[in-house]
């Protein structure tokens, strides 16, 4: 282009058609640049109508970077305004993130391939950084050669934070917002990894709630719910950053201590926990609950190198702390892993075992205090395991109680127990009642009392025969589940005995709210008469309480004379134990029954 300032000056000599032509020819020269300078915008002017409008911000920039023109979305996603982007460049919006490198590779992928695409970190006007999908394409001129560039982006925030949000509903728990297993188990496999590298020991906690499950019943899972987010927050407050509490289901929690030197930092925490698990819980305006915790404590390297192992014996350590009485904590030994397998074993023995009705029932007579008559025989469930020998109900009872077979193997021994009790009525000179231990569990199946009426009409055996013993913990844990059973029960005539009667809190109002007809103190407080006198008070008190409320009160364990003797003086009616025998199969019962010799008391 030519420049003006090049023309000869107005005063200069010259006649008027040089003036002419000279005037032709700049005339001329302006006119092709002009023409040149239009067919240069061309391209921006048709970008710039197409992306005016779109909602993806758009800018259109010189060959050099020196933006041109912008459209309003670039101005609300950026928050600048657009008088102060045209003539800066996008080296404004950098974010800091990304190197020179990185610039370098994209000039080169747009210099070689005519665009480049991919996420950025860019940075708006308030200092916000954030993300965008950028693509930046060469703009040509009509004959082809680079003009400019036109770069595209979209503001990717609400799509990650959506991503955000997912990801965090995919490894959370939605109730207490802790990690849930899926992110536990990731974790566990990142300490693992991380312990190896740098020959580090770290410890997991696993945390199974105390006397949780009576919350629910009583108060309703909302309230538990209260409880379980009350609780994750007391745990939360307990740990490091560094370390993880994870919810790994209903009740439990795992924490990973992770890095954790010795034993002694993993049992001070675990201590903690239980005292601030053991605090109660404000649920509403009129209730407070108070739970507590049992916690097994197992070690990398020393108790496993694997996630499953580490978890496994955490587990089993708990349990131990669970058979301690709960509210306190164990470390893994092997010792565990070998009565977790016993457990294991006896399990899937027993399920085989139900399944071939292989158990069997023997039956442990019910004597008078007044002369050792026999009143009723106790059905009690035997096994042989094939492998392990004759295995003891006290044993493989709470296996089955902890699964859905204790509900089988109930049914089972009923179902041998009713056609015996039918042989022994018939052969006994006066009345004989049958008692039945049941579990909670089978208490509140809903098949419970039909099952019952079933056999009762199948063996031709009265209902008012039947007495059932009921253990205070099923009375204490699961009260609103059990009571309608035991209604519906009574209401046909059966009886219920409370058993093991003095070893827990049974309130008396639940004593008048149900149809109990009797009590039966344990064997634990029985045998330490007549010496013990808080034994001996105890069971006053109860003979007391049973002749107020017009019930009958039994010795469970007699194993002396003067045992005997005791609790016939203070009022008890009947009495079991070694004294008498042990449970019987029913072939040996039937010569003691009335009518034939019975077992007499030691001199």
């Amino acid at each position: 282009m030519h420049n003006p300032k090049t023309l000869p000056p107005a005063d200069t000599a010259g006649d008027q058609s040089g003036r002419d032509d000279t005037e032709a020819a700049f005339a001329a020269s302006l006119a092709i640049d002009l023409e040149r300078a239009r067919r240069l915008q061309r391209p921006f002017r048709q970008a710039a109508e197409v992306l005016a409008h779109v909602s993806e911000g758009a800018l259109l920039t010189a060959l050099d970077g020196t933006i041109l023109w912008t459209n309003t979305a670039v101005c609300r996603i950026t928050g600048h305004p657009q008088s102060e982007l045209v003539g800066a460049t996008p080296a404004r919006f950098r974010s800091g993130r990304h190197d020179d490198q990185f610039y370098a590779r994209m000039w080169a992928a747009i210099a070689t391939e005519g665009s480049w695409r991919g996420e950025i970190w860019n940075r708006r006007a308030t200092g916000e950084v954030f993300p965008e999908w950028l693509t930046i394409s060469t703009l040509r001129s009509t004959n082809g050669t680079p003009a400019g560039y036109i770069a595209v982006f979209s503001d990717l925030t609400s799509l990650r934070d959506s991503e955000d949000a997912l990801q965090h509903i995919a490894h959370h728990d939605p109730l207490t917002g802790l990690p849930n297993r899926t992110l536990l188990l990731d974790r566990l496999r990142h300490a693992i990894e991380h312990a190896r590298r740098r020959q580090e020991q770290f410890s997991i906690l696993f945390v199974d709630l105390d006397r949780f499950k009576p919350i629910n019943d009583s108060l309703g899972h909302e309230a538990g719910d209260v409880v379980l987010r009350s609780l994750a927050e007391r745990l939360s407050t307990r740990l490091r950053h560094a370390d993880t509490i994870a919810r790994f289901g209903g009740d439990e929690f795992v924490v990973v201590l992770d890095p954790d030197p010795d034993e002694n930092s993993a049992a001070q925490v675990a201590l903690d926990i239980v005292r601030l698990l053991g605090e109660p819980v404000d649920v509403d305006a009129h209730h407070r609950a108070a739970v507590g915790a049992s916690i097994g404590i197992a070690r990398y390297p020393d108790d496993g190198r694997h996630v499953s192992e580490l978890l496994q014996h955490a587990d089993t350590a708990m349990y131990s702390a669970k058979e301690a009485g709960g509210g306190t904590w164990r470390f893994y030994r092997k010792a565990l892993t070998e009565a977790a397998r016993r457990r294991l074993r006896i399990q899937e023995g027993l399920r085989r075992a139900v399944d071939e009705q292989t158990l069997t029932a023997h039956y442990l007579p019910l004597y008078c205090t007044d002369g050792a008559r026999i009143m009723a025989v106790e059905a009690v469930a035997r096994w042989t395991h094939p492998e392990l020998g004759s295995i003891p109900p006290a044993e493989f009872l709470p296996i089955a109680a902890q699964t859905q077979l204790i509900r089988r193997v109930g049914a089972l021994v009923r179902s041998l127990a009713f056609p015996a009790i039918a042989s022994l009525q018939r052969a006994s000179e006066t009345p004989l009642d049958l008692i039945l231990n049941m579990h909670q569990r089978e208490l509140a199946d809903p098949d419970c009392v039909p099952h019952l009426v079933y056999l009762s009409r199948e063996h031709e055996v009265a209902l008012d025969r039947i007495v059932i013993d009921v253990r205070e913990e099923a009375l204490l844990r699961d009260a609103r589940q059990v009571a309608p059973q035991l209604h519906s029960l009574a209401e046909r005539g059966v009886r219920f005995v409370i058993d093991d009667f003095g070893t827990g809190h049974l309130s008396l109002a639940n004593l008048l709210r149900l149809p109990i007809h009797g009590l039966k103190v344990d064997r634990t407080i029985v045998r330490k008469l007549p010496a013990d006198a808080d034994a001996k008070t105890l069971c006053s008190l109860a003979a007391e309480i049973a002749r107020r409320l017009n019930i009958a009160i039994i010795a469970e364990g007699v194993e002396t004379s003067t045992q005997l003797d005791s609790v016939a003086e203070l009022g008890f009616q009947a009495w079991q134990g070694f004294l008498g025998t042990a449970a019987l199969p029913l072939s040996s019962v039937h010569p003691l029954l009335p009518g034939n010799r019975s077992p007499q008391p030691e001199p």
